[in-house]
């Protein structure tokens, strides 16, 4: 069986996984408003990825204006998706961790379902059997104790 990722890129993904796990959990311990969280979150990441993509933020002319619009209408839908996320993690109604491994875990289904869609690229039989634990993952989750 082939493997998809040595092990510096399987550390990489534990490092932005940290990342992204990390700032969600403030806003109910430091009482911070949602949208304060996403606000200062999405600034600073800005600030870091201005400085880490400059030389791919210079060549932003190049790409064609049917890109450029697809780009925005996504980027818009992902800056309300982390609004609402955040407005989620910061509900004492809500379980923190339960909500971040069930939108975690939707993307791990999502993902190479999109990428099926966009580029054609097709699921082998360990993958089908991944998203169908992924999926069971999210059942189990879902559930409420006695």
């Amino acid at each position: 069986m082939e493997v998809c990722m040595d092990l510096k890129t399987f550390c990489l993904a534990m490092f932005i996984a940290a990342a992204f796990d990390s700032w969600p959990n403030l806003a109910k311990p430091l009482g911070i408003k949602p949208g304060v969280v996403a606000f200062v979150v999405i600034v600073f990441a800005l600030v870091v990825l201005a400085i880490m993509a400059f030389k791919d933020i210079t060549e932003i002319r190049t790409i064609s204006a049917k890109a450029f619009a697809v780009l925005i209408v996504f980027s818009i839908a992902n800056g309300l998706a982390i609004y609402l996320f955040t407005e989620k993690v910061a509900d004492k109604n809500v379980q923190t961790g339960t909500f971040l491994v069930t939108v975690f875990v939707l993307q791990v289904v999502f993902a190479p379902v999109i990428d099926w869609l966009i580029t054609g690229v097709r699921l082998n039989s360990y993958q089908f059997i991944g998203l169908g634990l992924a999926m069971s993952t999210i059942w189990f989750l879902s559930q409420r104790q006695q």
